[in-house]
């Protein structure tokens, strides 16, 4: 599947790039995306990016992380440091930007949930009544109880799923980087295209 889905990736972007032949690049781009069978989306977006769903029904490749230390081999990572913010023992080094907020934010919260798009939630930790609803929803506690009130983003795509695994020094969340959802999205692009 990966092959076929990297080699529609490929088809897809040469088409742009060569104006006179673009018809026979997106011809070529879905015959490859309709070779990538077998996957499925997942219910739950989040849990692609948080290490409790490794190799899902959806993820054509990721790249592979694990806690073993077999044989002196070491494949984890400190990315949840890098990524997560001081507040919960981040380093500060990747944050949302703020483009990134405005676009989930654009459309506005919906009447049918009172909230916004189901990805800013699974991707961001922000002040809102969500995540300040007495559940605990940022590993056991309020927004408000971590962050004091400020009005600070955090990333939680990527970043552990449990109070536990944040306070590791080394997590072993995988990272996709091709699923059948961008599969589907590019085979559309094409489609939309010719």
């Amino acid at each position: 599947g990966s092959a076929y889905a990297y080699l529609g990736f490929a088809y897809l972007t040469r088409a742009y790039e060569e104006a006179t032949n673009k018809d026979s690049y997106l011809a070529s781009a879905i015959e490859a995306f309709n070779q990538v069978k077998g996957y499925e989306l997942v219910n739950n977006f989040s849990t692609m990016f948080s290490g409790d769903n490794k190799n899902s029904k959806e993820s054509i490749f990721e790249i592979q992380f694990s806690m073993s230390s077999a044989n002196g081999a070491t494949y984890r990572t400190q990315f949840h440091r890098w990524i997560g913010v001081s507040e919960l023992g981040g380093w500060d080094e990747i944050l949302p930007s703020q483009t990134l907020i405005s676009e989930f934010k654009k459309e506005g919260e919906t009447a049918t949930t009172g909230r916004y798009d189901s990805r800013m939630y699974a991707t961001l930790f922000f002040n809102c009544d969500y995540y300040n609803d007495g559940n605990g929803r940022v590993y056991g506690y309020d927004y408000n109880d971590w962050f004091d009130n400020k009005e600070r983003v955090a990333f939680r795509k990527f970043m552990p799923s449990t109070y536990e695994g944040l306070n590791q020094n080394y997590s072993a969340i995988n990272v996709p980087l091709m699923r059948y959802a961008n599969v589907l999205l590019m085979k559309a692009e094409a489609l939309n295209e010719q």
